[in-house]
């Protein structure tokens, strides 16, 4: 990279198509399948994976603590703090894969005490 002159990634932020809510205002299939983002995941995951070097947000409700937290620690983050939002970005995309797969077989169920947890019935 350095001898293109490109630079390093260390903030990697990634907006999920909406599938969640187009299920919930319409029954088009074609607009609901439109709406799985395969990319994104794809960023989110690889982004979260390489956490020693990169923070990733998967979320808008994060984007108001990580810019209170990059001000003032004067654009720096920690390990510790990258881990975190690593985690939840592996969160945000386990969850929009089970509302995926709930849209394809509505008996797969989250088991709310166990959110990792899938059953079938």
């Amino acid at each position: 990279m350095k001898q293109y002159n490109i630079p390093e990634l260390d903030l990697v932020i990634v907006d999920l198509y909406p599938f969640e809510e187009t299920v919930a205002t319409t029954s088009e299939e074609k607009a609901i399948i439109e709406k799985i983002d395969i990319g994104g995941p794809s960023m989110i995951r690889g982004a979260a994976k390489n956490f020693r070097d990169v923070v990733v947000l998967a979320a808008k409700s994060e984007y108001v603590g990580l810019e209170q937290l990059l001000r003032e620690q004067k654009g720096v983050t920690t390990i510790e703090q990258r881990k975190q939002y690593a985690a939840k970005a592996f969160e945000t995309v386990a969850h929009y894969d089970v509302a995926i797969a709930h849209y394809f077989n509505p008996v797969v169920l989250l088991i709310s005490s166990n959110p990792y947890l899938v059953l079938k019935q």
